[in-house]
């Protein structure tokens, strides 16, 4: 061999390490590009390694396929030649990627014209003559598809290096695609929870719905049969809810009141079944349907619950529903409290008749006792009025036969038995319905000293001293004089016949300045008023006294109410009583007709 030769064949051997070097080094670089490559989004990453792959060999065609039944699937290509533009699959048997789907290992084809399986593709003669492919696999091992570079460069020798290089950059396309495939799985189950969710609103808004319309005509229906229609109307519109059936036990037979339901129909509930039915819920409130009975109504399932009317069971109530599998959160959430509801609807129907019917007895029995107790009070009142006025007469015609020669103390005595007519008025007057008031400006101590100069002859028969306590400058009250003058006689007469029977005491009327107001008291040292009575002290017909007509102090709060004023009562045992008036100065109006109950009504 010659000295040439040899230096040739060295040189070559040298070239081939340094380019080895270089290729590795290049290698090695693809490798650390790639491996420290990282996004969130894996479609991102892959792509990457695909446009880096081709890139790496000079612009070829790198591909991510993947094997769905008949077809390969291009799921990525990279400087993807004219001629592919919108090619998305071929059939798996026209593709170079069939070898390594086959036979799940890297496939290496140096030139594809003379391999006997591809040669005749017409891929060959559109320029793709060189390949390399390795598989793409699941987290089992099997192949799913395929990382590839395609092209026309077959004279350019690939190595065993190229075949490492392709494997291992297929194994971080198959970790993204499987990253990517439980992304999706992700997504979709989040999806569907979403989906659930959404429909468990929808559901629950028109459970919500249905029970606002439920109590709304709970609260605006009057009649049996138009509330039954609105309960099943509102129930039926509850997603999920096929059909509503509220049956009523009359004449000992069942008949369906109101069917709601699309293409269901009262003939649809045959008399058997609603027997069969009846019999369940009459042991326990609360039952399944039958799927016979449920198909009727238009659903799957259903559920059926019996309602009351005092002790005996007068219906049931019925609704069937149609779910996508069966459910019974549906029915425990959704289903079983709104037939409660609707079942406890009718119920206070029921009570709510019988209570009004128990009113209307009572209230026409209260009438008839109110309307006797007037009769009463009025005969008992007539008779003691005629009684004091027999009194009177008799003594004005001793007084005549006995002072005919005494012309002064006739007069006196005349006018006491006066002053004793007079009160009767005063008190009668009280007692009736009140005339328009008249409001003016009344000086109170003048009214105040009319009227203790009207019972100062009742005080002194009864042993009863008068006292005033009144204030200097006191205002002018805006008032009806009248109506103050009878309540104050009321008040003061009540307070000398509580202390006569007791000896006498002391009367203590009063007067004092209040804000924007006067404070009126009128007190006195006898007994007191009985503890139970102060509730109703001045409701009529209440008195605590036998002879009483339990009418002066009615009288009193309703002067006082008309004046818009306040009144007050403080009793003790053997203590006396105290009756605190406050009037305001001012009336929001200056007069008008006030038309209240009182024993003339």
């Amino acid at each position: 061999m010659s000295a040439r030769l040899v230096y040739n064949k060295v040189m070559v051997a040298e070239k081939t390490r340094v380019v080895s070097r270089r290729s590795e080094e290049a290698y090695r670089q693809l490798l650390l590009e790639v491996s420290l490559f990282f996004h969130p989004d894996p479609e991102v990453s892959y792509r990457f390694v695909a446009d880096r792959l081709g890139a790496f060999y000079g612009g070829a065609t790198a591909a991510i396929t993947l094997h769905q039944g008949p077809q390969i699937v291009f799921k990525y290509v990279a400087n993807a030649p004219e001629w592919t533009r919108g090619l998305c699959s071929i059939p798996t048997e026209d593709a170079y990627c069939s070898r390594t789907l086959r036979t799940n290992r890297v496939t290496c084809i140096q030139d594809v014209r003379a391999d006997a399986e591809f040669c005749g593709f017409q891929t060959v003669g559109l320029g793709w003559t060189r390949y390399l492919g390795a598989p793409i696999r699941d987290n089992q091992g099997r192949p799913i598809g395929t990382l590839c570079i395609i092209d026309g460069r077959h004279d350019d020798p690939l190595t065993p290096l190229d075949q490492e290089l392709i494997a291992l950059l297929a194994m971080r396309v198959s970790v993204e695609l499987e990253r990517e495939r439980l992304f999706e799985e992700r997504i979709a189950d989040q999806r569907r929870a979403l989906e659930e969710r959404s429909r468990q609103l929808e559901r629950t808004q028109s459970a919500l719905q249905a029970v606002t319309h439920a109590l709304h005509a709970a609260n605006t229906t009057e009649d049996e049969d138009a509330l039954a229609h609105a309960l099943a109307h509102a129930f039926a519109q509850v997603r999920g809810v096929r059909g509503v059936a509220i049956v009523h036990a009359a004449d000992g037979s069942l008949r369906p009141r109101v069917v709601c339901g699309e293409g269901i129909h009262g003939h649809a509930l045959r008399p058997a079944s609603l027997q069969r039915l009846w019999r369940q819920l009459a042991a326990h409130p609360r039952t399944a349907l039958s799927a016979a009975l449920a198909r009727a109504m238009g659903g799957r399932w259903g559920v059926a619950c019996a309602y009351r009317d005092t002790d005996r069971v007068a219906g049931m109530i019925l609704a069937a529903y149609d779910l996508d599998e069966p459910d019974d959160a549906f029915r425990a959430v959704y289903l079983e409290p709104m037939l409660d509801l609707a079942a406890q609807i009718i119920e206070g129907y029921y009570l709510r008749r019988r209570l009004q019917s128990m009113y209307e007895e009572l209230s026409q029995m209260q009438h008839q006792l109110v309307q006797h107790e007037k009769l009463s009070a009025i005969g008992t009142l007539s008779a003691a009025t005629a009684h004091d006025i027999r009194n009177i007469v008799s003594s004005l015609n001793l007084l005549l036969t006995l002072n005919q020669d005494n012309p002064e103390r006739l007069l006196a005595e005349l006018g006491r038995q006066l002053d004793r007519l007079k009160i009767m008025a005063y008190r009668l007057l009280s007692y009736a319905r009140p005339r328009q008031l008249v409001f003016e400006a009344v000086h109170l101590p003048s009214l105040i000293q009319r009227v203790v100069d009207l019972i100062s002859s009742s005080a002194q028969m009864a042993k009863v001293s008068v006292h005033l306590n009144l204030s200097p400058r006191l205002p002018r009250l805006q008032a009806d004089a009248t109506q103050l003058e009878n309540m104050l006689v009321n008040l003061a007469l009540n307070a000398i016949k509580a202390m006569e029977q007791h000896g006498g005491g002391i009367l203590t009327v009063s007067a004092s300045r209040a804000p924007r107001g006067v404070l009126l008291g009128v007190s006195d040292t006898g007994p007191g008023i009985p503890e139970s009575l102060l509730p109703r002290l001045f409701e009529p017909f209440v008195s605590s006294s036998e002879s009483g007509f339990g009418l002066g102090l009615f009288s009193v709060k309703r002067t006082v109410d008309l004046h818009h004023g306040t009144i007050r009562v403080v009793s003790r045992p053997n203590h006396g009583a105290t009756f605190e008036i406050y009037l305001p100065a001012k009336q929001p109006s200056e007069g008008g007709t006030y038309a209240h109950s009182n024993l003339a009504g």
